[in-house]
Parts: structure tokens; C-alpha cells; sequence
């Protein structure tokens, strides 16, 4: 292969990434993101964590796609913003707090973003989600479309 093709080959940064060491490092995204709830800064980047874990931004780019089925950086963030989200909505302990304030406590830069991409993933809106959930005693079924692969 030439280099011409290495560079334009868009799953080659893949390949360089050996499983195992793709999978530790999903591990370590998974685990610094969560745990420390990064993914509530709507400023946080992949060029953030990739200097928290002392890596190459393309190596967090090839982990998650391989343990997001084709997914990047900022589609796993919005899924973790969005189960946060759900998860506040459904909690009695939060019932006081309006859709808007959730969705800032999530993660979301504004009302807007957190309505739209609340109602792209559920197809329904957050308000909805909330009194559905109240009304019936459970919320409706969350469908992710970010699934991380079973190892």
C-alpha cells in the first residue's frame, strides 16, 4: 500500500489499534467518563480525554467505533447525556425540576439541543417520556441505537 492510501483509507487507523489494547482503552473511556461524569460538560472533547488518558485522539476515534458499532466521540457522549437524562426524568427525587434543567444537569448546551436529540433517538420528547413514565409506573422501553458490542 502506498501512503497516499494509507491516509485515505477510513478504516486503516482501525487496523493499527490491536484489539486488546482497543478494548483496555474502551475501557479506560468508558470508565473516565463516566465515573467522573465528563460526559456532563458540554465542552468536553475527545482531544480532552485523550490527554487525561495520555493517548492518540485517533486511537479513542478507533475504540469507540469498534466497541460502538461504527459510532464516534461525540455520538457516545450524547448517548450516555441522553441515558442521564432518562433517568432523571423518571426519578421521583427530581419531579421538581423542569425538562429544561434536566436536560442542562445532563450534559445538554441548551433546551433546544436536549429536545432534539432526546426526540431522535425516542421519538418522543422528553416531557412525554416524563409523564408517561409517572402515569404508568414505568418509563417507556429506552431502544439504543449506540449499543456497545458484547465482548
Amino acid at each position: 500500500m502506498t501512503k497516499q492510501q494509507i491516509k485515505t483509507s477510513p478504516l486503516s487507523y482501525r487496523n493499527r489499534l490491536a484489539l486488546k489494547r482497543s478494548d483496555e482503552l474502551f475501557v479506560r473511556i468508558m470508565n473516565k467518563l463516566s465515573i467522573g461524569k465528563l460526559y456532563r460538560n458540554p465542552n468536553y472533547t475527545s482531544r480532552m480525554l485523550a490527554q487525561e488518558l495520555g493517548c492518540d485522539t485517533r486511537h479513542i476515534a478507533a475504540s469507540v467505533a469498534v466497541h460502538t458499532n461504527g459510532g464516534n466521540f461525540r455520538m457516545l457522549i450524547n448517548s450516555l447525556k441522553l441515558r442521564e437524562a432518562c433517568r432523571l426524568l423518571k426519578s421521583a427525587k427530581h419531579a421538581g425540576y423542569s425538562v429544561e434543567e434536566i436536560g442542562l444537569s445532563a450534559g445538554f448546551a441548551s433546551r433546544q439541543a436536549f429536545y432534539v436529540a432526546f426526540h431522535k433517538k425516542y421519538n418522543i420528547t422528553p416531557r412525554e417520556f416524563r409523564q408517561s413514565a409517572f402515569a404508568s409506573g414505568a418509563a417507556p422501553a429506552e431502544n439504543n441505537d449506540m449499543e456497545i458490542a458484547e465482548q
